[in-house]
């Protein structure tokens, strides 16, 4: 044979057979002339060719609406990203996507989250409020769905056309659409948010049932609601004025259980988790509330140096006593 590149690779003269490593959509081709070896290769390339495209959905963008549905806005608007790994934000998100990161399956509990992360609706903070929130749930037996929702959004207004409600309900829906395939106990798909991810979290764990969109297909004929919800300084939740949860924000006994945390130092008022904690508790839906002196707003994953750093265990914690992960592997 001789000679070349296809796909990316590398294709070496005088081989019978390669082996095959992934690099990206790409794939190297190493060739050997001996028989012996070409065979061992062999076997071994097979095993890779099936783990690549076993994981190919690994950390990869899945289009919410691949078929440019009308809710989406087909204005060319560039994302941009800004900052380096491990601090990135994205902005002028106009196609929404969701990123898979499956637990190991000697770990995997079944159990899967959609991921929210904060930012204002004016970006996304896509590292400690997204891509490593995705590694601490794979650590305990967690799926994670890394949601990219639209930004810049204008909140507040009617939720019926509210471009991250309707992104966030499409990507529980997708979840549990692929639930068989992708080991997910689809009974047990929760929504995770921080900030203003956390008021779409509430948003969507409270108004599951409202049609933010034209429902059409398989995907939509899937529940929006989540089975529980983590909630972390979370924004924009409660009034002042009338010292209650904002009216867009209906708690009942439906409501999905939530594991809420805040820092009384926290510029977003934490009031909107005491209050939200409040309203769960009048209507007799499980919650954990967590409040810590110091902390601030926006640490995510980021070890700030305090108490509030802890919150991952704690969540941990809860989850396993809700029943939502077991220790030693899927329910």
């Amino acid at each position: 044979m001789v000679g070349g590149i296809a796909h990316g690779g590398i294709i070496a003269a005088g081989c019978q057979f390669a082996r095959v490593a992934r690099t990206g959509q790409s794939f190297l081709f190493f060739l050997d002339p001996s028989p012996a070896i070409c065979l061992n290769l062999a076997m071994k390339c097979l095993w890779i060719i099936i783990a690549c495209f076993a994981t190919s959905v690994l950390g990869e963008p899945i289009l919410l609406w691949p078929d440019s549905a009308g809710s989406v806005n087909k204005e060319t608007v560039k994302e941009n990203w800004s900052k380096e790994h491990p601090n990135r934000h994205v902005s002028k998100v106009r196609q929404p996507t969701i990123e898979f990161y499956p637990a190991a399956s000697d770990k995997n509990t079944g159990a899967a989250v959609v991921i929210c992360p904060g930012g204002g609706y004016h970006i996304l903070a896509w590292d400690h409020e997204g891509v490593k929130v995705a590694e601490w749930l794979n650590s305990i037996g967690v799926n994670a769905l890394l949601l990219k929702y639209r930004v810049p959004a204008k909140r507040g207004g009617e939720l019926v056309g509210f471009a991250p409600l309707q992104d966030a309900q499409r990507a529980i829906r997708m979840t549990r659409l692929h639930a068989k395939k992708w080991n997910i106990d689809s009974n047990r798909v929760g929504i995770l948010g921080f900030s203003a991810g956390g008021n779409l979290s509430i948003l969507a764990s409270t108004h599951y049932a409202t049609k933010s969109y034209p429902l059409a297909g398989e995907v939509d004929a899937m529940s929006a609601r989540p089975d529980f919800s983590i909630l972390v300084y979370s924004a924009y939740c409660y009034d002042k004025e009338t010292g209650s949860l904002m009216e867009n924000i209906p708690v009942d006994g439906n409501t999905p259980p939530a594991f809420l945390v805040h820092a009384q130092n926290d510029p977003v008022d934490p009031m909107c988790s005491i209050a939200y904690y409040a309203a769960l508790t009048r209507h007799k839906v499980p919650a954990e509330l967590h409040v810590y002196p110091k902390g601030g707003h926006g640490y995510g994953m980021w070890n700030n140096g305090h108490n509030v750093n802890s919150w991952p265990v704690r969540c941990a914690e809860w989850m396993a006593e809700m029943g939502i992960i077991v220790a030693g592997g899927r329910n």
